[in-house]
């Protein structure tokens, strides 16, 4: 037990403390999700090594925000159980808690779920930039 409370920041000692952590990450996602789209290059754009290195950067870079990202979210979601472990079922405070506890790891989970469909989607983007440079690098 002393392992764990080691572990547990007092970051995670309230209530109040994770729903700012799960709003904090509900703000983030709504920053990724409103950033400018990936521009796709034309064929023709595609021949220019120069915009084709740059909209790789771009992508990847995207995608390790993204990535970077997800962990966080996986770490949180980890917090969140660690703490809800703890409390005692017996009362009516922890039946409560636990409840909003269950309702922010669902909240989260679904933002996880979102932002591994983006990842995802980075993931296509990136294997045709890496794909399309290697067959017009091949030329």
């Amino acid at each position: 037990m002393e392992d764990l409370n080691k572990y547990m920041t007092k970051q995670v000692d309230s209530l109040s403390a994770i729903h700012s952590m799960v709003q904090k990450i509900t703000n983030k996602k709504e920053e990724y999700l409103s950033l400018e789209p990936i521009k796709m290059l034309t064929a023709i754009e595609l021949e220019d090594n120069k915009a084709m290195t740059n909209a790789y950067h771009d992508v990847v870079s995207r995608n390790d925000l993204i990535i970077d990202f997800i962990v966080d979210i996986k770490n949180t979601i980890f917090k969140i159980k660690l703490v809800k472990d703890q409390i005692d079922r017996n009362t009516e405070l922890g039946i409560q808690q636990i409840k909003q506890f269950d309702y922010f790891i669902s909240l989260l989970q679904n933002i996880l779920d979102i932002m591994s469909d983006e990842r995802s989607k980075m993931d296509r983007v990136v294997r045709y930039y890496e794909k399309t440079f290697s067959y017009y690098k091949d030329f």
